[in-house]
């Protein structure tokens, strides 16, 4: 089991808000589902909108480590899977340092 949060960069175009992580690794495969404190739109002009009065969507994850890239590599969605998705897309995750 994998749990824990996430920060995102809000300048590659992140949400500015610590989400929450639960998901499996195994055999260099990485699944997860993200949760936000509250629920985050665009709006008519393309401005991130958030609102405290309903929950996060829930975002899903599928991929793998890269060890070339020393980085994992993969696709999100939000919908019923990553074949019927509302919203998709590619995502890079890397650990910094402290």
């Amino acid at each position: 089991m994998v749990t824990g949060f996430i920060i995102e960069n809000v300048e590659t175009g992140g949400i500015p808000d610590k989400a929450q992580i639960v998901g499996t690794f195994k055999n260099n495969k990485l699944q997860f589902k993200k949760m936000y404190s509250a629920q985050y739109l665009s709006d008519k002009n393309n401005n991130l909108v958030r609102n405290d009065n309903k929950r996060s969507q829930v975002i899903k994850y599928k991929g793998k480590w890269d060890a070339k890239k020393n980085k994992f590599v993969g696709r999100w969605y939000i919908g019923l899977d990553l074949l019927r998705p509302f919203f998709s897309g590619a995502w890079e995750m890397t650990k910094k340092e402290e």
